[in-house]
């Protein structure tokens, strides 16, 4: 069980236990001692409550206060769980781009990269690590096919995850640099060997366990230029970068317009 918001789980190991030092004292069945230390009670309180009622009382009293506590919780949980599908929904729906035409248009990339981090948010948090989004300002949109930039997103940020250490860390940041959106995805795992750098991209090759089929990092280069914009990488332990350029939106269309 995950401990409340301000209290660790050694907070709440040593809340447990005077709740339950309490309720032996009192002659009270300890079990409801767990419930109470995850919630707001104070030994105060119980004294006082303790105070205002008959003595075969109080065990009933413990016991209907540990139920209460955790009914709430347990609604605080399914409310949690109800955003967390929402959201997940609402992220797998961006990621497909459901429903939309099979033309390039005009693509929000902090968005793409929002929703990809929302798909992949069990397998980092399962690692115990953090995906850490950050996106410019006013970011410029990019021209290509939706679905196809977010397969990119998903492959190199998955690699990423896979390649930090637990507890790690992987930044993903967008930023424009003149006509061109700019996309790092970074990780502090152990990098890149310099035998491997030569075939990182090609098709089949993987240093992953079995099961990876070893064409991800070569369908996301294929997609990156597919969407007219290139992509390459920078490693040494502790810090491996994968970096994809696009062309802006708004510079594509002015070169078309100056072309006719």
């Amino acid at each position: 069980m995950d401990a409340p918001p301000g209290k660790s789980p050694l907070d709440i190991a040593d809340r447990e236990d005077e709740f339950s030092d309490w309720l032996v004292q009192h002659g009270i069945d300890p079990m409801p001692a767990s419930m109470l230390a995850n919630g707001s009670a104070t030994i105060d309180a119980l004294d006082e409550l303790a105070g205002l009622l008959p003595a075969q009382t109080v065990g009933v009293a413990m016991r209907g206060v540990a139920s209460d506590m955790a009914a709430r919780q347990a609604a605080a949980e399914i409310k949690e769980a109800t955003s967390r599908i929402h959201a997940l929904v609402s992220a797998v729906k961006g990621f497909t781009f459901m429903d939309r035409e099979g033309v390039p248009e005009d693509v929000d990339i902090a968005r793409g990269l929002a929703d990809t981090a929302a798909m992949l948010e069990p397998k980092a948090r399962a690692k115990s690590l953090r995906v850490q989004v950050e996106t410019a300002d006013a970011l410029p949109a990019v021209q290509g096919f939706g679905s196809e930039l977010n397969q990119v997103w998903e492959k190199l940020i998955d690699n990423a995850i896979d390649a930090a250490p637990a507890e790690g860390t992987v930044v993903v940041t967008a930023t424009s640099r003149g006509d061109s959106v700019v996309v790092r995805v970074m990780d502090d795992g152990p990098g890149i060997s310099d035998e491997n750098r030569a075939r990182i991209f090609d098709p089949f090759f993987t240093t992953r366990s079995v099961g990876h089929t070893g064409l991800g990092l070569d369908i996301a280069r294929r997609f990156v230029h597919l969407n007219d914009g290139d992509i390459d990488f920078t490693s040494r332990p502790g810090h491996t970068v994968f970096r994809v350029r696009f062309p802006a939106a708004e510079a594509k269309h002015s070169s078309r317009a100056a072309a006719l």
